[in-house]
C-alpha cells in the first residue's frame, strides 16, 4: 500500500490511463458524437453528384455504427442530429426536394455523396 503511495506522490498525485484506456475513451467520446463522425468519415461533397436522402444515409451511418460496434443513435434523433452535422462538415442546407430511390422527392442534401471505398481512411 506504501509503494503505492509513493508510486503516485511521485506521478506528483495524477493516475495515468494505460493505452487500452486511453482507447476506450477516445472511443466512448467519438461514439458520443456518432453522426457528426460518420458524415466527417464517410461522406463527401461532390458538385456532380445528385445528393443522398435522409434515409440513405441513416442506412449507411448505421452499418458504420455496427462496423465500428457502436450502438446507433435512433431514426428520431438521426433526423434531428443530421441536418446541423452536415452543415457543420459541408455548409450543405437540408433540402426537400432530393430524388429518392423510389423518384420522389425527400429531405437530404445536394451535391452530396458517401465515399467510395478507396477514398475512406484506414480506421
Amino acid at each position: 500500500m506504501l509503494d503505492g503511495l509513493y508510486a503516485l506522490r511521485a506521478a506528483n498525485w495524477q493516475l495515468a490511463l494505460t493505452d487500452r484506456q486511453k482507447t476506450r475513451v477516445d472511443e466512448l467520446l467519438l461514439e458520443s458524437d456518432s453522426v457528426t463522425v460518420f458524415f466527417a468519415e464517410r461522406c463527401i461533397a461532390d458538385m456532380l453528384a445528385p445528393g443522398l436522402t435522409v434515409t440513405e444515409t441513416f442506412g449507411a451511418y448505421c452499418d458504420f455504427c455496427m462496423d465500428r460496434g457502436w450502438n446507433p443513435v435512433d431514426r428520431f434523433r438521426f433526423g434531428r442530429e443530421a441536418p446541423d452535422a452536415v452543415q457543420r462538415s459541408f455548409r450543405l442546407v437540408t433540402r426537400h426536394d432530393i430524388k429518392g430511390g423510389d423518384g420522389k422527392a425527400q429531405r437530404g442534401w445536394k451535391t452530396l455523396r458517401m465515399r467510395q471505398p478507396s477514398e475512406v481512411a484506414p480506421e
